[in-house]
């Protein structure tokens, strides 16, 4: 099991990034259709930076599944419901109409944590399964999902469904092999100034 100091050293530059790539792609979703450019970055940027966050929030969830920490996965389920609020504020606030309220239905902000939550005790319930098998039948769900249009934003569902194979293969693989895997890409890419830390 790696340390807290690990964790960070090895990881918090790639959230770093990830952070600015999801606050780059909402931007470009403005200029999507003014600019080719704009519009093809943004695609570029939607084809990897959700499915790779969630890849690292698997790597760093471990702890709160294996030591069965519920009070920490269940964190995100009231940072789901705080989000919706402040949502719901700043929307009557600045509209001066009263928004419709949607508790567990979302494809806005707040659907990353209630998934993080989700995803947490989905893999609690998994954990006695051979960890193939799990992401065998996810990845298959999530494949078939993409074909069902009644799936919809009801509990986050579409969004669970889609990104869980991501969140559990970060969760399965070991987080000090994944990082030094990308240390020998980054060294032997040439950019020895630029290896990670």
């Amino acid at each position: 099991m790696q340390t807290a100091t690990e964790r960070f050293d090895k990881l918090d530059n790639l959230k770093l990034l990830l952070i600015f790539l999801v606050v780059l792609g909402h931007a470009a979703d403005l200029y999507a259709n003014v600019s080719h450019a704009t519009g093809m970055m943004r695609f570029i940027i939607y084809t990897f930076h959700m499915p790779l966050f969630l890849f690292v929030s698997g790597l760093v969830s471990k702890r709160n599944v294996t030591q069965r920490r519920y009070s920490h996965i269940a964190t995100y389920l009231g940072l789901y419901i705080f989000i919706k609020v402040i949502n719901f504020a700043a929307n009557w606030a600045t509209t001066g109409v009263l928004p419709r309220v949607t508790v567990f239905a979302d494809s806005g902000e707040p659907w990353y944590a209630f998934c993080l939550f989700a995803f947490g005790f989905l893999t609690i319930v998994f954990e006695k399964l051979k960890p193939v098998y799990v992401l065998i039948f996810s990845v298959l769900l999530a494949c078939l999902a993409g074909y069902d249009t009644s799936i919809g934003d009801a509990f986050c569902l579409s969004r669970i469904i889609v990104f869980y194979p991501f969140y559990y293969l970060g969760y399965w693989l070991d987080s000090r092999k994944v990082c030094a895997f990308f240390q020998s890409v980054w060294i032997h890419s040439g950019r020895h100034r630029w290896r990670w830390p």
